[in-house]
């Protein structure tokens, strides 16, 4: 019931913006007055009320709450994209990821550059009137290689401040409120290594004791990561993809190399997920290797969960302090001690109370994947695993030993072990499954249903490969030359579960892609499936609610498909950096101009999503213009998302593919072809009809781009021109006339006399000084840009600042509040 309350008044706090953190807390203590003061009934609602005050409160002041010297306040009045020059001084606060980069040796712009990142914890800012305290961390990207900066450095760093983005697309999350309860303001892009030097001002005594914590977990984690690197042999070449030691360093050291992408996505379709990353699968299966290795010493009582505790904590230490990892660490270290003070207690009461204290220290945790998922899968089996394993396999009954029974279990046989852990571990799969699948089909908007079988084959491999992967990071401090034998055997396993991962995920039915689900509709499904572990016997009202809940299911994937919610013709230009990609819909369905961008992982990332929050559940076509990485890098990485089944490039684009095969685009139609997804070339003039929308697709005289002309009904008209150089698009318009709405391709500065111009690209790079005859909107700037054709009107997805620098009046916030609670909650429900 705590547990419940805190949720209740972070969601509420979430809803009703403007709230003042001081009349939230004197609602807190005027509830547990009455609670003091009251009986029964009275006295629990009270304390209700002050928990549920309690967890609003601590919302506001950890998410929507700026530090009054924190660099948090300049982000405030930073417009979307504005780089501000600044001068900061701070500790390094983790180990620096190097990335040497990829070559692009033909020169189609799908390279990567080697960079150097790393978080700072900033002391001082150095401005034209000397250096002030501050505080808040930021992210330092510097576009080289610099080996030689360690944690615990403090530093001066000189560059360009660019505050955390607000949501660019539809569906897509507001990554202020995660950043402002991390202490994170932004990033500082530096151009050169020598920008960034020692710091001169002298430390406080805190200060040289935080760069002391600092440099003392940098020294445990490189002392990990060279004890793994010595086990498994020298690095991978880089852009070899995805590989077993990639996945290895992922998998125990939480290492994030770029070549994972393709595994991330296998994993998830495969829903093992939670196995890829550090979680409380990888510190359980460490705390039952600890007791083991300690129980063939004899038996330690008490002292069994300190050590396996203890060996959790310097794990914990070793690997990147992220969300999951921590949340998890605490988890199972709660665990661990109330096993060791050998009392009674209640383990979902203690799990609910482990919650508690997780969301008191980051709220926003409550709407995240992994935090349900966490706690529910984990309560799901304290509660019903040892039900459900009874009634999926029947009890062994016990007999005396020495009775003359085969399977007395005063002798067990290795046989009879095998068969309860494989009772135990097929039950607990297919009861993890039913709890997780409801959440996951709302926060992703995939259904696994193999995923319990893939589980009950791939946890075994997993667990013998986590246990050999413990043991090289014990064995590489005292006794390298055993580590490296063992590290032989767990290369060769790694690899064999990177083979066995993509065999897997290549079989049918493996993933199903749906349209977006209410939290509402998780909440009741989930409900669902734990009243069938729950409940004994039959019973026809269980039927109809699975019934009640499948119907809901049914009716919206028939919405997302007839479009009951998108009635309106629109063009939708998505915001996805330096890239494309147009969404034009009516009624349900869509084609996609373009799917690119120069991060194919932004594409992979945001494009799906921001379909979903479009409202539409999927994309059959796409519509290539132009050979131009802007236009098609990410489109295999999310053709699964989209459930996309055709694929139309330009002639000259598809003649380039096939006589140069070493063509990056090429690559890019082969893994297309591969998923089964038709590729061919559309002529000049070709049409695609949307209902009452007709997308017209022509060519340049070379056959090479493309350019198209969306006409709706009442005589809108949209031209998408953005693939062709400005004279050519300026003769497009000089020959059609004057539209509605306009792509217009990037530094082209002809007036086009349009209502609505934007360009489908970053604002870095196009000439910001340069005064446009017209207002023009750019995407990578502006965020998405939706046109509704039949109304004529432009609506824009980047929000304003979540984020506010002080509290207003009472009067202020009950308006803001009452105005947009009920929207709010309808967002979230619906």
């Amino acid at each position: 019931m705590a547990l419940g309350a805190l949720v209740v008044g972070i969601v509420l706090a979430r809803c009703w913006t403007g709230l003042m953190p001081e009349w939230v807390f004197a609602v807190g203590c005027g509830a547990c007055v009455v609670a003091l003061l009251a009986r029964g009934v009275a006295c629990r609602m009270g304390l209700i009320l002050a928990v549920a005050a309690l967890g609003a409160g601590v919302f506001v002041l950890r998410v929507e709450t700026v530090p009054l010297n924190g660099l948090a306040r300049l982000a405030v009045g930073m417009a979307a994209g504005e780089r501000v020059p600044i001068e900061v001084e701070g500790v390094i606060a983790e180990v620096p990821r190097v990335d040497a980069g990829r070559a692009d040796p033909l020169g189609f712009g799908v390279g990567r550059a080697a960079s150097t990142r790393f978080g700072l914890e900033i002391e001082r800012v150095i401005g034209e009137d000397g250096e002030r305290r501050a505080s808040g961390r930021v992210t330092v990207w510097l576009g080289a290689i610099a080996a030689d900066l360690a944690a615990g450095e403090r530093v001066r760093v000189r560059g360009y401040f660019v505050a955390v983005a607000g949501p660019m697309n539809p569906g897509e999350r507001d990554a202020r409120l995660w950043a402002a309860q991390d202490g994170l303001v932004g990033r500082v892009s530096v151009e050169a290594r020598g920008l960034i030097t020692a710091a001169r001002v002298p430390p406080t005594a805190v200060e040289r004791a935080q760069s002391w914590v600092y440099g003392g977990l940098g020294w445990l984690r490189r002392g990990a990561a060279s004890a793994f690197d010595a086990a498994l042999g020298e690095e991978d070449e880089a852009g070899r993809g995805p590989t077993g030691r990639t996945l290895l360093g992922a998998l125990l050291l939480g290492r994030q190399d770029p070549e994972l992408a393709a595994l991330n996505d296998a994993f998830a379709r495969l829903g093992l997920v939670h196995v890829l990353s550090i979680s409380g699968f990888h510190l359980v299966v460490m705390a039952q290797l600890v007791l083991v290795l300690v129980r063939l010493t004899g038996d330690r009582g008490a002292v069994e969960p300190v050590i396996a505790a203890g060996l959790v904590m310097v794990y914990l230490l070793i690997v990147p302090a992220e969300a999951p990892v921590v949340r998890s660490g605490l988890m199972v270290l709660g665990l661990l001690l109330a096993e060791s003070l050998g009392r009674r207690y209640d383990r979902l009461n203690l799990l609910g109370w482990i919650a508690c204290v997780l969301l008191l220290w980051r709220p926003m945790d409550a709407f995240a994947a992994g935090f349900q998922l966490s706690f529910g899968v984990t309560a799901a089996l304290i509660w019903l695993g040892p039900r459900t394993q009874e009634r999926m396999f029947a009890p062994r009954i016990r007999g005396l030993v020495g009775d003359g029974r085969s399977d007395d279990p005063g002798l067990s046989s290795w046989a009879a072990i095998m068969r309860g852990y494989l009772a135990g571990l097929v039950s607990s799969s297919v009861l993890a499954w039913a709890v997780a699948t409801p959440i996951v089909l709302a926060h992703t908007g995939v259904l696994s249903p193999l995923a319990a079988l893939t589980s009950v084959v791939m946890v075994p491999v997993f667990v013998v490969v986590l246990w050999l992967g413990f043991l090289v990071l014990m064995l590489g401090v005292v006794w390298p030359a055993a580590a490296g034998v063992v590290g032989a055997v767990l290369g060769g396993l790694g690899e064999m579960v990177r083979w066995m991962t993509l065999w897997l995920d290549g079989w049918p039915w493996m993933a199903i892609d749906l349209p977006g689900v209410s939290p509402l509709w998780a909440m009741a499904a989930t409900g669902v499936a734990v009243w069938w572990f729950a409940a004994r016997g039959e019973s026809v009202k269980r039927w109809w609610a699975s019934a009640a809940v499948m119907a809901w299911l049914l009716l919206a994937m028939v919405a997302a498909t007839a479009g009951w919610r998108a009635q309106t013709a629109s063009v939708t230009a998505l915001g996805v950096g330096t890239g494309r990609a147009v969404v034009i819909e009516e009624q349900g369905r869509a084609v996609l101009w373009g799917c690119g961008s120069s991060s194919a992982g932004l594409v992979r990332r945001v494009v799906p999503r921001a379909v979903r929050g479009l409202g539409l559940w999927r994309v059959r076509t796409v519509i290539v213009p132009s050979a131009s990485a802007r236009d098609w890098q990410g489109l295999a990485q999310a053709a699964a998302g989209l459930d996309v089944s055709d694929v139309l490039v330009t002639p000259g684009m598809l003649a380039v593919a096939q006589e140069r095969s070493e063509h990056p685009l090429g690559w890019a139609l082969a893994a297309l072809r591969d998923r089964g997804v038709r590729v061919a070339a559309f002529a000049d003039g070709d049409q695609i009809t949307l209902g009452g929308l007709v997308l017209t697709l022509r060519l340049t005289s070379d056959g090479t781009r493309a350019w198209g002309e969306v006409a709706g009904t009442g005589g809108s008209r949209v031209l998408l021109l953005g693939a062709l150089k400005g004279d050519e698009a300026a003769g497009v318009v000089a020959a059609r006339g004057p539209a509605w709405g306009v792509e217009w391709p990037e530094h082209a500065g002809t007036a086009i006399g349009a209502a609505v111009v934007w360009t489908s690209g970053a604002a870095r790079g196009m000439g910001a000084a340069r005064a446009w005859p017209e207002e023009r909107l750019v995407t990578g700037r502006d965020g998405a840009v939706r046109l509704e054709m039949g109304a004529r009107t432009v609506r824009r997805f980047r929000t304003h600042p979540g984020l506010s620098a002080g509290s207003g009046g009472v009067d202020q916030a009950l308006e803001n509040g009452a105005a947009g609670l009920v929207g709010r909650l309808r967002e979230l429900l619906f």
